[in-house]
């Protein structure tokens, strides 16, 4: 992300909007009935569905929103009041010991059928050990390494910085203060497992995404008629096939004395995640009432149609996404090997331009710099290291930016080496 930081300014930030039959409009929801939505990709994800290799920010939503609970979690609420960290899982936190210890009182918390019964610290450190040892697929255990004897987890071993003094507490021991502990905490993989399923897929990567145990409001439908006696006993639940369709219902266990409205509300009695690799057929089943809303890429005309037309803006929603899209310049390659040449390339690109031919502000708005001004709480939000006027660029700054490169051969403020214009 550093290099990105320097390299990368001709960006946009994207938000993508779907067009529903049904008004978003918080005043008109009302809890019940089921939620189709049209899901372009597959389930495949990057490790099929299971939290503790799963990496997509898709899975996420659902993991975070619906299925699983972690120790920490956030308010679901647009901006930079969707960074606030909440106790999900835990009831309390308390940071000792110069920062390096974090321990956690645990709420009473159920696992959903076929489980049935209260999460403790121990399914919890299992979720942790089992993404210590790669052999399950774990993709950012990285995040995790600074838990002491988290080495020897990888080989199989106990963490020794991880302990459960009581089923209802779980103690961190850390190597160095870490100041976002608590935010990695709130990552799916972290999410407890109960041991008694899990093991069932040791060393088996992607085989828990069809067997998850939900402990949010939703499980994945018939659940409660998976037989958990044993390991051979255990066959995936009816609701999630693993490619054509995911159907989550309400978990009997979930007791929302335990969450907060501003984390989770929970209106759906069901869900219905429908794979369609047709984009065009998504949105016109969309438009048909077929799907209340979608998960694809919404071509730049579909967008300008609901956001300008009378009779379907009413069904336009944009929700807010914390993401940038860029332009990247490779630092091996000349001339971006040269950071005057990439200085003047983020002056001249006119990036309310691009903007424009992504879809308009229906798709977002310039972003100045490389992350999104909600994840810092909008402390960078006046940060704006190469702004122009109305976003269009500027020539001079550009040829300003470019004295001094060696590729301005000309020395007249361009980049007129042969290494710019030829293509490697």
């Amino acid at each position: 992300m550093a290099l990105a930081v320097t390299a990368l300014g001709a960006t946009i930030a994207v938000a993508a909007g779907s067009a529903s039959k049904s008004s978003n409009a918080q005043s008109q929801v009302s809890a019940g009935g089921t939620l189709t939505v049209g899901w372009e990709a597959s389930f495949g994800f990057t490790d099929g569905f299971d939290p503790t290799g799963e990496y997509l920010g898709d899975a996420w939503g659902i993991f975070s929103n619906l299925l699983t609970r972690s120790l920490m979690g956030t308010n679901h609420v647009a901006g930079a009041a969707g960074n606030k960290l909440v106790g999900d899982l835990a009831s309390s936190v308390k940071v000792s010991n110069g920062g390096k210890r974090y321990t956690f009182r645990l709420k009473a918390v159920k696992f959903a059928p076929p489980v049935n019964r209260q999460v403790t610290s121990q399914d919890v450190k299992y979720a942790l050990q089992r993404l210590a040892d790669p052999k399950n697929g774990g993709q950012y255990a990285f995040y995790y390494t600074v838990i002491k004897g988290w080495a020897a987890g990888a080989k199989g071993k106990n963490i020794s910085g991880i302990r459960t003094p009581t089923k209802n507490s779980i103690v961190f021991d850390l190597t160095a203060p870490t100041g976002d502990f608590l935010y990695r905490l709130a990552m799916p993989a972290t999410a407890p497992i109960p041991p008694e399923v899990g093991k069932c897929f040791n060393h088996k990567p992607q085989a828990y995404g069809r067997n998850v145990i939900s402990t949010g409001p939703y499980m994945i439908e018939g659940s409660d008629k998976v037989d958990a006696s044993s390991c051979g006993a255990v066959k995936p639940a009816i609701g999630f096939d693993g490619q054509t369709k995911m159907v989550l219902v309400r978990n009997p266990n979930y007791s929302a004395k335990t969450d907060s409205k501003k984390s989770r509300e929970n209106f759906p009695d069901k869900f219905q995640f429908i794979v369609n690799a047709n984009a065009d057929d998504i949105l016109n089943k969309v438009e048909a009432g077929d799907y209340d809303t979608e998960t694809s890429s919404i071509p730049a005309q579909v967008l300008r149609k609901y956001a300008t037309s009378s009779d379907l803006k009413k069904y336009f929603h944009q929700n807010s996404g914390d993401r940038t899209w860029y332009l990247t310049m490779n630092f091996t390659q000349a001339p971006f090997d040269d950071v005057h040449v990439r200085k003047a390339m983020n002056w001249v690109m006119d990036k309310a331009g691009l903007v424009q031919a992504w879809g308009g502000p229906t798709i977002g708005k310039v972003a100045n710099h490389i992350i999104p001004d909600p994840l810092l709480n909008n402390q960078l939000a006046e940060f704006t290291p190469y702004k122009t006027a109305g976003d269009h660029g500027n020539v001079a700054k550009a040829k300003a930016a470019m004295k001094g490169s060696k590729y301005d051969t000309a020395k007249n403020g361009t980049c007129s080496a042969k290494e710019c214009t030829t293509c490697s």
